[in-house]
């Protein structure tokens, strides 16, 4: 496989920036939103800095299977200050021809719909350099569609956004401030088009920590861990003696009514600190929770893949910026293949941390950390032998590694299946990228970019994106950090 730096981005690692995951559009763009101190830009975009020290732009990679000059990185700056948290998201919107960006800061959610900027009225850079000072183009306040603010209070962290044909949807996971109370998931409506309508706030479950995952046209699922306290005196204190338990629950996206739980006996421990269950699950327990669809089920139903363990951590070690499971493996979990229901169709006894999913037809490839290494493996649930749970491969873990799956989302639900994905292990020092085969996990090529890093010291994911050429060939585009400390966007591509 070869590699190349499509373009370096005007800050550095050491600034910290916000960074949003890449995202792909259907025109072909990548975006994503950067928000960093002064943001610096290129001499070819002589922006004129914003009212602010924290600078606000959207990124915008057009033609990123191609190599530059013809791939082309533009910033459009917000001269409003958005209301930031810890982590924003940045889907595309293709019935509004836009992206929309989610941000939930401590008083309140927002979200912004902007227009696709049009690159192609500037082919030639020079215009493009002379348009910069055309107020009509220069900033994303001319592309700005709707916008909405929630005022909302207390740490929330946005789990999903989702763009349906009328509504856009965001879930969030809101936290309370006296660490006794659980946490509480919800379910935010929007309509873009009527700004002046405030958004509907549906509060979906209690839950202490969870993942989710869209079940088109309407369905939410969510695999959580929450706590189940025994028969006592009334309390809104939420303490006392009971169990943590993982378990699965759907929801519909226009009402918000809880649809169907599963949550098996199994999948249990006791609540050890009584006074403060929320110090007691991050102090002893690392829930590890993923979710991806599934194959047909018998009945040509949809299914659902589902992996849920409740590992105890180990203790932690000096310049440990990865949280470990215990050695031995001690906790509870499983690995699930579900109806639409929510009805078990297979199972397998399953304890790793961190995992990560890819489903290909009636397999499922999975990477987790187990005994101090990252593991790579296949799980075939519909098979009756017992060699269903294969181990393809494994990689020590250091202190400040990890490990995930990524595949490339199919254009349309008729369009054949990828016929591969990715593995990414990242450490302090090297980048190893992987592309390997859907039906089996077989390796195909890898790449070890010795000179780039994960961009920030502490990831739990690389950000990047897998995309599929027309003639099916695979790419990947990537965030990553030189040895210098500059962050650029690499493009990864078979040889």
């Amino acid at each position: 496989m070869l590699s190349h730096t499509l373009h370096r981005l005007p800050t550095q690692a050491q600034d910290r920036p916000l960074l949003s995951p890449l995202a792909a559009a259907p025109n072909g763009h990548v975006g994503f939103f950067l928000a960093a101190p002064e943001i610096k830009l290129p001499a070819s975009q002589p922006f004129p800095p914003g009212p602010t020290s924290l600078s606000c732009s959207l990124g915008i990679l057009t033609s990123p299977r191609a190599v530059p000059p013809n791939s082309r990185l533009q910033f459009l700056p917000l001269h409003f200050r958005p209301a930031l948290s810890s982590s924003v998201l940045l889907r595309p919107a293709p019935q509004y021809q836009g992206w929309l960006l989610a941000s939930t800061p401590r008083d309140s959610l927002s979200l912004y719909l902007f227009g696709y900027p049009s690159f192609e009225a500037y082919p030639d850079p020079d215009a493009a350099r002379a348009a910069a000072f055309d107020p009509s183009w220069r900033d994303l306040d001319s592309w700005l569609i709707s916008r909405s603010t929630y005022t909302f209070f207390e740490e929330k962290r946005p789990l999903q956004l989702l763009c349906q044909p009328e509504q856009v949807f965001l879930v969030f996971l809101q936290f309370p401030e006296d660490e006794i109370a659980d946490a509480t998931l919800f379910l935010l409506q929007w309509l873009p088009e009527q700004p002046h309508r405030p958004p509907q706030l549906l509060t979906l479950a209690l839950f202490d920590d969870v993942s989710v995952l869209h079940l088109p046209p309407d369905l939410l699922l969510s695999a959580g861990i929450r706590r189940f306290l025994e028969p006592g005196p009334a309390s809104l204190e939420r303490r006392g003696p009971g169990l943590w338990r993982l378990g699965l629950e759907t929801f519909s996206l226009s009402s918000g009514q809880l649809l169907s739980s599963f949550w098996p006996d199994h999948l249990s421990l006791p609540i050890r600190s009584l006074s403060f269950p929320s110090d007691d699950l991050l102090d002893h327990y690392l829930p590890s929770l993923s979710l991806a669809s599934g194959p047909s089920d018998p009945n040509g139903s949809p299914s659902y893949f589902a992996a849920l363990s409740l590992p105890l951590r180990a203790p932690s070690r000096p310049h440990d910026h990865l949280s470990r499971p215990a050695v031995p493996p001690q906790g509870v979990g499983s690995l699930f293949w579900l109806s639409s229901s929510l009805d078990p169709l297979s199972s397998l006894p399953w304890l790793g941390a961190f995992p990560s999913l890819v489903p290909s037809g009636p397999s499922l490839f999975g990477s987790d950390l187990s005994l101090d290494s990252w593991r790579l493996w296949r799980w075939l649930p519909s098979s009756p032998s017992p060699s269903s749970f294969l181990l393809l491969d494994s990689f020590p873990a250091d202190p400040s590694s990890f490990f995930s799956l990524l595949a490339p989302s199919s254009p349309s639900p008729s369009s054949h299946p990828p016929s591969h994905f990715w593995s990414l292990l990242a450490s302090p020092n090297q980048l190893l990228l992987s592309l390997r085969r859907s039906s089996d996990g077989s390796l195909l090529d890898s790449l070890s970019l010795p000179h780039l890093r994960p961009p920030f010291p502490s990831p739990r994911v690389l950000p990047a994106l897998a995309l599929t050429d027309p003639d099916g060939s695979p790419r990947l585009v990537l965030l990553a950090s030189d040895p210098n400390g500059s962050l650029s966007l690499v493009e990864v591509f078979p040889s």
